[in-house]
């Protein structure tokens, strides 16, 4: 835009032409400090970059405090929940063993009842096999 006011220079007043000249300048300046600007804005984002990370810092710092006692908490759930599960399996191995004391007891009361029983009828023959004495004898002393 600027090129074409240029070919039509010879038509401007004195102050469009001073105006023309005035942009032509900005123009240059312009060219000239685009390295300038963009250290400027290369700058400004390093200035942000900076700021962001020192605020993640902070956030991460506060997040490392809060988390400290979260990992205590959790250590101590573990050891809690560690001794728990050695006490069930303990209580399991004695339970296992009792069932197995009680089985052979079951067994044991079994044969005993079974001898008991034996031992009844065996009694109930002694007791008549002695009341057939004892009327024999009665019928030996008649």
């Amino acid at each position: 835009f600027v090129e074409e006011l240029k070919d039509y220079s010879w038509r401007l007043t004195k102050k469009e032409s001073f105006f023309l000249e005035c942009v032509l300048h900005f123009q240059k300046e312009l060219v000239a400090d685009v390295p300038f600007i963009h250290l400027v804005e290369e700058e400004e984002i390093l200035a942000i970059s900076f700021s962001e990370e020192e605020t993640v810092d902070r956030q991460i710092e506060v997040l490392e405090k809060d988390l400290k006692p979260l990992l205590k908490r959790k250590r101590d759930l573990q050891v809690g929940i560690q001794n728990d599960v050695v006490k069930l399996l303990a209580k399991r191995h004695t339970l296992v063993r009792l069932q197995d004391k009680q089985k052979k007891l079951g067994d044991e009361l079994s044969k005993i009842i079974e001898d008991s029983e034996v031992a009844k009828r065996c009694k109930h023959a002694l007791e008549d096999m002695h009341a057939s004495a004892t009327e024999a004898a009665q019928d030996l002393i008649e």
